[in-house]
């Protein structure tokens, strides 16, 4: 309505011209003035005069239409700037809501208001027809973002920035991976993207994955000269994968400042738990409910969309809240159709729409929103109903390559009527890829099929593309695209299609090349769908008539449950491959990925017993006992031979390639590991088997985790200059070949005797890099124990403990999510420490897993121990300290590997018996303390840098209990100088404290207090203010 027209309306009414019947009149003043306030508020809606081109097209434009929602696209932005502007502090947003409700639209809007802002949006859609590609929406989204990068041009700053900084974050085989699930990065990384060997395995192929799309998605935000949103649509159909990475980078991740997520979702069971999640990780989100639409927001959208006053579309806009019931999606189709046929149309006289409010009101509607769309779509041509029918049995999108294939496969035309539908409305074609404007419009044209027939449409369909792709692959042409979508056709048909066994033998086989293809780009996921799948089309005697075919894909199956966690499918797969395998070595893969089942379930006793029996019928019998005598002299031997080869003789040693020697060394690391915790005396022999392996039949994955035990063994019997020297080649091993994925453990146990030869300040931070390997190696429970030394290590080398808070809070939010609690348990002790240290009160949780772990593992009891020795200590806290000195001598064990917190251990056991033994003057203390000052004089030798504070405060202490009270007061001097000059702030602040008390002891109060101050003045520039404060009471 025009201004003229408002006049001419308010005239006719004072000349009293206009009759009751007239709707259209006004009735009151206040009508007037709201109708004025509008025109001055949206001029371009209510004052100026309508486009009447776009009359002409008989089209609605709802466009710039809201629904009504401007509060919630207000609340997102908000959201979306807070998040930016926040250091390290990330905000979700998650719209939930009914099919139909306006939630996709709102996301369309807020990614609007992104791009127009100059930033980034990307849109991951998941698709539940599409779940056996686990992070294939994430991937897809991520692939644009690439794409768009590379498309901008050849010299473009964020794609070299992105390359960059991937390279210095990533291994090669990292990057490789990577390309496999986002091929547009190799434009932007090139073509020195290098491959794997063949036979990679992955002890946790999901975290693999979900590791390395989450470095990916670090790289992308801190590349990045613009912020970027990331919508997640339809989060209700993700896979289990991409949750997880969702998980990481909302839980855990910290340098995703720039990144911001908006989900949207259909209420149920996943969004429940996920909200539950965030409250309890206590992170920022926020949660917008999308209900159907109110008549007055109806009425306002109508208003809006048809430039007239709300007063004069009233009655047509509580029509329209009957028939669709506040339906958003519904509404707007509903409005369109009645455009369509003529209920709603521009009159070119009037310059405006006009309606019949009773006509419309007679018309018939369907009672929701996928009937609606069903008849809409029964009304198209039959191709085009058949085309979406199509379209929709492969999921929410269709690619234009797959389309192509598609025409040729079936044979038939698809891209006329696909075509057809996007000029409906019905679907987007957005650079060549067709999709479904809302999943009710896919699930409509999916409804169209017979419900008993959809299985062979999905079958048929397959079959078809199946032998398109065996056509290509006989011509030399491998389409990896047609490959995967084939046998998800085929798998979603299932058995019950099969028309005939060569049928069954031929699907598969298609799916043990579908499973091969997912396990080369990592994905064991869907891998194992694949498998399983080939494995349920197989006919009755399969094993007699297809023998190779069904061992292959039983050995892979197995594998890939191994690598998914999947236990139980595991023990049911590996017993068919034990009764039908023909041969011992056929057997051996199996029964190695079920004894890795054994040890990732903690049954290390039953796990060991069976690796010695299997050893033993491979001919590497182990003796039943060894005395200490005898473990010596095996460990002699082999350094004799060790000493026969230099280090680049070792380096260059033949790749092994006898495969039942390969699979020995993998039961051999995984006894080690078992006997680590259940009967390290046997150690030695495992380990020296390893190394003697190596040298006669040459190098492989696990050589490297060989000569790193062997050398943590050699450190142990007081030869850190030769240990040092091997673990040190294990590294270089690990850095220079493809030993993927040992690596992790690798680093980790070799920078346990790093810190006993280089400054221990420059190599903890390596346990984060063996963290990082081994999480790219889909490791979670190395990696966790990484974080954990790192932890343990970073805080013995006085690390402010601020830093060390922070980076134990990480640590503790990935183990949870990871749900290592066996590693959270000793982490929980550090943080505890931390706290007293710190004066703050403990965070964590009061009850949790990890504490039952606490009662019952005796590593974590003697951890445990450990700290509560050191917290004594510290505190000067003697009530209890005998008592826990005796548990701690009690739990204390012998073992062959040496760890950098037994050398932290052996110093405070020896500070602490020197002074429990000048309270009490039993000589056994003293003795014991003795032997401590000894062994950490023997780790001077090594490493200055680490030891000489310590032991020249041991030695100091022994003086002051010797009564040599001027040897002592050189020996304190010399212990805070070395502290001070190899940058032991903690280690200063403790020998400041400690010569304080000695003078005291002495009478001289003054130097004592000078020496007290300056321990005071340490503890809190380490961070200790809880520590500092009591010590404040002593000065006091």
């Amino acid at each position: 309505m025009s201004l003229c027209d408002l006049i001419a309306n308010m005239i006719d009414c004072i000349n009293g011209e206009l009759s009751d019947s007239d709707s259209e009149a006004y009735r009151s003043m206040s009508d007037v003035l709201i109708d004025l306030q509008l025109m001055l508020d949206k001029p371009a809606i209510f004052l100026r005069d309508i486009d009447l081109d776009k009359f002409s097209s008989d089209e609605l434009h709802f466009s710039d239409s809201m629904f009504g929602r401007e509060k919630e696209l207000l609340a997102v932005t908000a959201a979306y700037q807070r998040s930016l502007l926040s250091l390290g502090e990330k905000e979700l947003v998650i719209i939930t809501g009914q099919a139909g409700s306006g939630k996709s639209y709102l996301s369309q809007r807020f990614g609007d208001y992104v791009t127009a802002s100059g930033g980034v949006f990307l849109s991951a859609k998941f698709d539940q027809l599409k779940q056996a590609r686990p992070l294939s929406a994430l991937a897809s989204a991520f692939n644009d973002y690439c794409a768009t990068l590379f498309r901008g041009n050849s010299g473009n700053e964020g794609a070299a920035a992105l390359a960059s900084e991937l390279r210095s974050r990533l291994r090669n085989d990292d990057v490789f991976y990577l390309t496999k699930i986002i091929p547009n990065l190799v434009y932007i990384l090139g073509d020195n993207c290098f491959g794997l060997e063949e036979g990679n395995d992955c002890v946790n192929a999901q975290q693999r994955l979900q590791f390395l799309m989450c470095q990916f998605v670090e790289v992308m935000t801190i590349s990045s000269s613009v912020s970027i949103a990331v919508h997640l649509d339809d989060l209700h159909n993700a896979d289990d994968a991409s949750i997880g990475v969702i998980n990481q980078l909302v839980f855990t991740s910290k340098s995703t400042q720039r990144i911001f997520f908006l989900a949207s979702s259909r209420e149920g069971a996943i969004m429940r738990k996920m909200l539950a999640n965030l409250d309890h990780f206590q992170v920022p989100h926020m949660h917008i409910k999308m209900d159907d639409l109110d008549e007055l927001a109806i009425n306002k959208t109508i208003s809006e969309l048809l430039h007239l006053p709300p007063r004069l579309v009233r009655p047509l806009s509580s029509i329209a809240h009957h028939k669709t019931r506040g339906n958003a999606l519904f509404f707007s189709r509903w409005m369109m159709s009645l455009c369509k046929e003529g209920l709603l149309q521009p009159s070119l006289s009037r310059r405006r729409w006009v309606w019949d409010d009773e006509e419309i009101r007679r018309t018939k509607v369907p009672d929701d929103v996928a009937m609606f769309f069903r008849n809409s779509i029964h009304k198209l041509p039959n191709d085009v109903q058949q085309a979406l029918s199509i379209m929709a049995c492969f999921g929410a999108s269709l690619d234009g390559e797959l389309t192509e294939s598609l025409e040729r496969a079936l044979p038939m035309q698809l891209f006329t009527p696909l075509n057809v539908a996007v000029s409906e409305g019905l679907l987007d074609k957005i650079n060549g890829q067709y999709r479904f404007c809302h999943d009710c419009i896919q699930e409509a044209a999916y409804d169209m099929i017979i419900p008993e027939e959809k299985c062979l449409h999905h079958f048929q369909h397959g079959l078809s593309l199946a032998t398109l792709y065996l056509a290509e692959m006989s011509q030399g042409e491998d389409s990896d695209a047609n490959l995967f979508a084939a046998v998800t056709q085929l798998n979603l048909g299932g058995p019950a299609a099969l028309q005939s066994r060569e049928e069954s033998s031929t699907v598969s086989t298609l799916n043990l090349s579908a499973g091969k293809k997912a396990m080369e780009m990592s994905d064991f996921k869907a891998a194992y769908s694949f498998f399983d799948n080939g494995i349920s089309f197989l006919q009755k005697k399969h094993w007699q008539q297809h023998y190779e075919l069904s061992f292959e894909l039983f050995c892979l199956a197995t594998k890939c449950a191994l690598a998914n966690g999947d236990f139980v499918s595991l023990k049911l797969l590996s017993e068919q491959v034990l009764k039908y395998a023909r041969v011992l070595e056929e057997k051996l893969p199996v029964l190695y990925y079920s004894i890795c089942a054994l040890t990732f379930t903690a049954q290390f006793a039953e796990a060991a017993e069976k690796i010695e029996a299997i050893l033993s019928q491979l001919g590497e019998t182990l003796p039943e006992q060894t005395s200490s005598s005898e473990m010596l002299s095996i460990v002699e031997e082999t350094l004799v031979r060790l000493e026969n080869y230099s280090v680049s003789e070792l380096k260059d040693l033949k790749r092994m390639d006898n495969s039942v020697k390969k699979i020995t060394m993998l039961f051999l690391a995984r006894l080690h590991h078992c006997l680590f915790l259940i009967n390290p005396a046997k150690q030695p022999i495992v380990t020296t088997k390893m190394v003697e392996l190596t040298l006669s039949h040459g190098m492989c994955e696990t050589s490297p985790l060989a000569f790193a035990l062997f050398g943590s063994m050699l450190g142990k019997l007081d030869n850190i200059e030769k240990g040092y020297q091997y673990t040190k080649l294990a590294k270089q091993l690990v850095d220079e070949n493809t030993f993927y994925e040992s690596s992790g453990v690798v680093i980790a146990s070799a920078t346990q005797l790093f810190c006993y030869v280089e400054p221990v300040q420059a190599v903890v931070p390596l346990f984060i890099e063996a963290c990082e390997r081994s999480m790219a190696a889909g490791d979670a429970a190395s990696a966790c124990l990484s974080m954990m030394y790192y932890c343990n290590e970073a805080y013995i080398s006085g690390l402010v403990l601020e830093k060390l808070e922070e980076k134990c809070s990480e640590a503790r939010e990935l183990m949870k999510q990871l749900g290592h609690f066996a590693a959270l348990s000793h982490l929980v002790i550090i943080e505890r420490h931390l706290q007293s240290l710190m004066g703050s009160s403990w965070g964590g949780d009061h009850h949790s897993p990890e504490e039952e772990i606490e009662e019952a593992n005796p590593h974590v009891i003697f951890y445990s121990l450990v700290y509560s020795l050191y917290n004594n200590f510290v505190f000067r806290k003697n009530c209890n300290t005998k008592s826990v000195l005796l548990q701690f001598l009690a739990h204390n064990r012998v073992d062959w590997t040496l760890m950098f917190g037994q050398s932290e251990c052996t110093y405070i056991f020896g500070l602490t018996l020197f002074w429990i033994f000048r309270e009490s003057k039993e000589q056994r203390w003293k003795d014991a303390a003795v032997k401590a000052k000894e062994a950490m004089h023997g780790w001077t030798k090594s490493s200055k840098w680490n030891f000489e504070h310590k032991f020249f405060l041991l030695d100091a202490e022994e003086n002051f209990c010797d009564g040599n009270f001027a040897q002592a007061k050189m020996l304190y001097e010399k212990a805070i100088k070395s502290a001070k000059g190899h940058r032991f702030v903690n280690g200063e602040a403790l020998a400041c404290e400690l010569a304080g008390y000695f003078y005291l002891e002495l009478g001289e109060k003054s130097t004592a207090k000078e020496y007290l101050v300056k321990a005071h003045e340490r503890y809190v520039m380490w961070g200790a203010l809880g520590k500092a404060a009591a010590l404040n009471q002593e000065i006091e």
